[in-house]
């Protein structure tokens, strides 16, 4: 009895375990099959959307995605791509393992950059994933010239300086810098930050490494300094010299150890002489040549100071004019026009015409016998042969 008992236990117990046994083989069931995911991870940019499309990077440098029927803005990116694929005072081949998504809507720019971007931005670049994201809906400028322009230069610039410096800490401003002068920034807009400058109105690099500003026009002008600034490193020792300051500068692990040993500069004279730089780079002479607003102004100026002197000549013409008419010269007739002149000349009534002076010379003798007194213009007397005399009558002694 107590062994029956016994076995009777058991098997109350195993049937007990039995649902526990089914319930853990529903759960492995479950997972094999797959279970719909939680919805925030249906957020997460790193999953691949099988509603995109993709295209490889020429020279095995990563994919660009984008929705299915935006063929052209993956077209446009990998021809962007495989015109220049390569950065200057970078190594040759980075950056390398890059994504591109391009956003076609407000919601998937938001999704992929990992928050809200802010509203000037053309374009997002995530250095810890290497991820570039495109904006490419209508409107603001985003479109497949974008694509294919500065903008993805700018952000193609990014990850290749932070893959090149691996884990050091770059400089905002550096960084900035760097990438609007590899993707060849307007330097028609220097003069902005000049008269900035000149004012004491720009911020000093120490707060743009902290923080970038977020309304447009600030971020603006930030972009400019930093532009700037990697352009007159540039400028001072050329591409090579910049290739040897980013080298010797992950060599040394710090910014301002590989500046002092490249430009014999530290931060802060390098801020005194780039602003120095800056007043004789983007002067008045260079605002006018380099500008349409400058040529337009000369062609204005130029056209003022003909009209002013065009009316100057033709007062000068007139004034002539009337001191001609006016003369007493003897070959100028009353009623006649002066040379050049348009049309008559005007009657004079100023001042009496003077007398003329008539001479008396030599008489005429007219049919009657007398003498007419000769009138008229002043003329020389006409000499009269000497008589011949009589010669004595005949006849007489």
């Amino acid at each position: 009895m107590a062994g029956r008992a016994r076995r009777s236990v058991l098997l109350d117990r195993r049937a007990g375990r039995v649902p526990a046994v089914i319930r853990l083989l529903g759960v492995c069931a479950l997972l094999l099959v797959g279970v719909p995911a939680p919805a925030f991870s249906q957020s997460l940019p790193s999953q691949r959307d099988t509603s995109r499309i993709e295209r490889d990077l020429p020279h095995g440098r990563g994919t660009v995605a984008a929705p299915a029927g935006n063929e052209s803005f993956l077209d446009a990116v990998v021809r962007a791509i495989e015109a220049d694929p390569d950065l200057p005072a970078l190594p040759v081949g980075l950056p390398t393992g890059v994504r591109i998504e391009i956003a076609t809507t407000q919601e998937e720019f938001e999704r992929f950059s990992g928050g809200r971007p802010p509203e000037w931005a053309a374009g997002i670049a995530i250095p810890s994933v290497n991820r570039i994201v495109l904006p490419a809906w209508g409107g603001g400028g985003r479109n497949r010239a974008a694509l294919a322009g500065t903008t993805l230069r700018h952000e193609w610039a990014h990850l290749g300086l932070h893959q090149h410096m691996g884990r050091l800490r770059i400089p905002r401003w550096f960084s900035e810098g760097y990438a609007q002068w590899a993707a060849g920034w307007d330097r028609g807009s220097a003069w902005r930050l000049r008269l900035l400058v000149a004012a004491g109105r720009t911020p000093p690099l120490d707060s743009l490494t902290l923080r970038f500003p977020d309304q447009s026009a600030s971020a603006e002008v930030a972009y400019l300094l930093s532009a700037t600034m990697v352009e007159y490193l540039v400028d001072a020792s050329g591409v090579d010299g910049l290739e040897i300051f980013l080298a010797r500068w992950r060599e040394e692990g710090r910014f301002d150890a590989a500046l002092a040993r490249t430009y014999g500069l530290t931060p802060g004279r390098l801020e005194v002489a780039w602003r120095r730089w800056l007043r004789d780079r983007y002067g008045w002479v260079w605002l006018i040549g380099s500008s349409g607003l400058g040529w337009a102004f000369l062609a204005i100026l130029a056209l003022w100071l003909y009209r002013i002197r065009r009316r100057r000549d033709r007062e000068g013409m007139a004034r002539l004019r009337a001191d001609i008419l006016d003369s007493d010269d003897p070959w100028w007739e009353p009623g006649d026009a002066p040379p050049g002149s348009p049309g008559e000349a005007p009657a004079r009534t100023s001042r009496a015409a003077p007398p003329r002076i008539s001479f008396a010379g030599p008489s005429r003798t007219s049919g009657a016998g007398g003498a007419v007194p000769s009138e008229g213009r002043a003329s020389r007397p006409t000499p009269t042969p000497p008589s011949t005399p009589e010669p004595p009558p005949s006849g007489s002694e």
